[in-house]
């Protein structure tokens, strides 16, 4: 009786490991993190050869750091998803592409049909704006700027052109919250920084027209316009300053 006990319990345990290693081949070809780290836990209890625990165990590390570069793919993804541009969309779904996280790319496909849509209607209200500020008619250059910039709230051509057809209408209270927002943009760009001094000038703000005038000498030294309203607005100070 008691070897039959015996012999009974030696099958069992057999069978244990025959289920356990079963388990452990599935696991080494998954790529869910949690099965695998479950079927290894199975694998040491019914006592697996030590041979498939150890390559288990290699699967689940091999498991964890792709999940953590998913992870870091997944926040990069994310900001270049965010954007508006085209061509920054389209590396996004290379990138999703090449990792294998179709899901991501689907996304991207989807966000850059989106965008080339607005892109196209945003370059027609660009066109719109810049017929009308050829013709000088600077209030229907204004609206159709600011159409396009509700659809491309980033769309520097847009956002220049606006400050132009603010400068020429002389609204200078808007050209330097425009002209404040571009610069954040684009940094160096010598005609917006030369407008927003302009706009300060006839503001009153003659120090901080002064300081732009500056930053866009930075830029470009031999910018002429830059070097002309920096001398109108030193004089000015040196006015003020007497």
């Amino acid at each position: 009786c008691q070897l039959r006990l015996i012999s009974r319990s030696a099958k069992m345990e057999e069978m244990k490991k025959e289920a356990a290693t079963k388990q452990l081949l599935l696991a080494m070809s998954s790529t869910d993190l949690a099965y695998v780290e479950k079927a290894i836990l199975t694998a040491k209890e019914g006592r697996v050869s030590q041979d498939m625990q150890q390559k288990a165990e290699a699967r689940c590390r091999e498991l964890k750091a792709s999940h953590a570069m998913r992870d870091y793919l997944g926040g990069h993804l994310k900001e270049l998803f965010e954007s508006q541009d085209s061509m920054t969309l389209q590396k996004g779904i290379d990138l999703a592409k090449a990792a294998g996280m179709e899901a991501e790319e689907k996304l991207g496909r989807e966000k850059i049909e989106q965008t080339k849509k607005t892109e196209k209607s945003a370059a027609g209200f660009l066109k719109k704006g810049n017929d009308c500020l050829k013709a000088k008619d600077y209030e229907q250059a204004l609206e159709a700027y600011a159409q396009g910039i509700e659809l491309q709230p980033k769309n520097t051509k847009l956002l220049v052109n606006r400050c132009t057809a603010l400068q020429s209408l002389q609204k200078w209270e808007e050209l330097e919250q425009a002209a404040s927002f571009v610069t954040g943009l684009l940094p160096t760009h010598v005609k917006v920084r030369v407008m927003l001094a302009t706009a300060l000038m006839q503001l009153g703000e003659l120090r901080a027209a002064l300081r732009h005038c500056k930053e866009a000498l930075k830029s470009d030294e031999n910018s002429t316009p830059a070097l002309s309203l920096k001398s109108d607005v030193e004089n000015m100070l040196s006015g003020v300053d007497i």
